[in-house]
């Protein structure tokens, strides 16, 4: 096994102890041996042993360490490596109330040990090595050692840390500096990174940043969210899902109520109009599968943004109306929607009989009711200003606002 020791505290009384997997690269010696026919790889069996870590690390830097100190390794290999780190337990105790409230009982890790008079905490093989070194700098105020920049992964693995040991008032300050330092800004579309950030945004306390976040992965998520192996808290997930689908239901009840007011004059006195937009909604709405059957919970496939997007599109037909004189329209709340300019009206002219009614009317077959008919054609068509879109805008806008001040009970 490959030992990483370093010092934080040189007068420390504390060991604090996490294994981690590493990829091992081949070597170039071993690459040529590798070519030889007659060579063959042997394991070398590494093991720990006291020596072999703490002899050399008075200057508080990492130690690379083997029985005969060489590193071999092979292309594609998986090595148990360890990490320990010299802390002490009483900046431990004070940043941390997981240790607080561990030193304060009777466990193993709160025994001093007899080979070396030092109490070993082993930490479950769960986090980011780095990352745990980071925080143990931070909580031991050594931020000279501490990088200017990381990257979001790495808060994130900070953040599982800190969320684990419960040491978020000592880390604060310098996870907010990392993130305005950061180049990515939260996502506008549903991906890994929008999950790390709102698991940051809630470990870390950064109100706007998760609001931000939840707010995409409430409009557009299609079902639970994966919150990709990570420490989130389950309210979190479950107020994200709850919250589409509330939204997806208000939408749908607001579409149907929708329908319902076009069967009544509330909406236009004209029967033309209502019947009109009445039909264009029920066909559009069946065609992006929010009519019949009715969609219901839990909506799966179904993302709050699509379905506003599309009945953000939902539109009626032009529709002209027969006016011999627009003048006379009064433009009360329901009349209202034939107001428009001259270019609004269509004029019709009584042109020259055709040629096929000019010869049946030569031949004295032009009878009565043909003339009555042609009479009956309006002289002036006016444009209905009426949209179906002036009835739907009132509710993407209400459903954009509850999203909008969503208050999801936060960090």
């Amino acid at each position: 096994m490959t030992v990483l020791y370093e010092n934080i505290d040189p007068n420390g009384d504390t060991l604090i102890i996490i294994s981690y997997l590493t990829v091992l690269t081949q070597s170039a010696d071993e690459r040529v041996a590798a070519e030889e026919p007659a060579a063959a790889d042997e394991p070398l069996a590494v093991e720990e042993s006291a020596a072999a870590y703490e002899p050399d690390h008075r200057d508080g830097h990492f130690t690379f360490s083997s029985i005969d100190g060489t590193a071999h390794c092979h292309e594609g290999d998986e090595s148990v490596s360890e990490l320990r780190l010299k802390v002490s337990q009483k900046h431990l105790t004070v940043a941390s109330r997981r240790a607080r409230a561990m030193f304060q009982r009777d466990y193993r890790e709160t025994r001093k040990t007899e080979a070396d008079g030092l109490y070993h905490w082993k930490i479950e093989p769960l986090f980011d090595p780095e990352a745990l070194r980071i925080v143990m700098k931070v909580i031991h105020a050594q931020a000279q050692d501490l990088p200017d920049e990381v990257t979001l992964q790495m808060i994130v693995s900070i953040a599982e840390v800190v969320d684990d040991l419960q040491c978020h008032d000592a880390l604060s300050f310098f996870v907010k500096v990392w993130i305005n330092r950061l180049s990515e800004s939260v996502p506008s579309q549903m991906c890994d990174e929008l999950v790390q950030w709102i698991f940051v945004a809630s470990v870390f306390g950064l109100d706007e940043k998760f609001k931000q976040a939840t707010r995409v992965a409430i409009m557009r998520s299609t079902g639970p969210i994966d919150i990709l192996g990570l420490p989130m808290r389950p309210d979190i997930v479950d107020k994200i899902e709850q919250k589409r689908q509330n939204l997806l239901e208000d939408l749908i009840a607001q579409l149907n109520a929708v329908l319902d007011n076009l069967c009544s004059d509330r909406s236009c006195r004209v029967l033309a109009c209502r019947l009109m937009m009445l039909g264009a909604l029920t066909q559009q709405m069946k065609n992006t599968n929010l009519h019949s059957p009715r969609p219901a919970r839990p909506f799966r496939n179904q993302s709050l943004s699509s379905a506003l997007e599309a009945v953000r599109h939902f539109d009626s037909p032009s529709l002209y109306l027969p006016s011999e004189d627009i003048s006379h329209y009064s433009f009360d709340q329901f009349d209202s929607s034939f107001q428009g300019s001259k270019e609004d009206v269509w004029a019709l002219q009584k042109d020259p009989l055709s040629s096929a009614r000019r010869k049946k009317k030569d031949k004295g077959l032009f009878e009565a009711e043909d003339d009555e008919q042609l009479n009956k054609t309006p002289k002036r068509l006016t444009f209905h200003c009426c949209r179906l879109q002036a009835h739907l805008e009132p509710v993407i806008d209400l459903l954009e606002a509850k999203v909008f001040t969503l208050d999801i009970g936060g960090p």
